[in-house]
């Protein structure tokens, strides 16, 4: 189902139109995209985008993310004791909320990753 949104390739460009609307758990590999209803669309791969958004909806903007890969919510495949696995990562996360913090999500599989992020002068930080 295509619904009217945006989205900004990595060259910085801009494009408006209709987006298929996958209701991802997990953040897309690509996303088609088409100017006009029943269009030609193109499909775009998540490296190939910094943003794309549904109008009055959804929000994903590639990020540069520190995340657990030990991180783990599944019982088997809990591994035995404690163990932390960070690595920086770029990643298509979805913008939850914006504003004076902002709040990051990214779904991999067995584990929910969120980041909040507020300016060093704001009172949150």
């Amino acid at each position: 189902m295509y619904e009217p949104g945006w989205l900004v390739r990595a060259n910085g460009d801009t494009l408006r139109g209709e987006l298929e609307n996958g209701f991802w758990q997990e953040a897309p590999s690509f996303v088609r995209y088409r100017p006009v209803a029943l269009g030609a669309s193109q499909l775009f791969q998540a490296r190939q985008l910094r943003a794309f958004g549904f109008v009055g909806g959804r929000y994903f903007r590639h990020e540069q993310l520190l995340l657990d890969q030990a991180a783990e919510t599944r019982l088997q495949e809990l591994p035995r004791g404690n163990h932390v696995r960070l690595r920086a990562d770029s990643v298509l996360a979805e913008v939850l909320l914006t504003g004076p913090a902002e709040l990051l999500r990214l779904l991999l599989p067995g584990a929910a990753h969120y980041e909040v992020r507020a300016p060093a002068s704001h009172p949150c930080a």
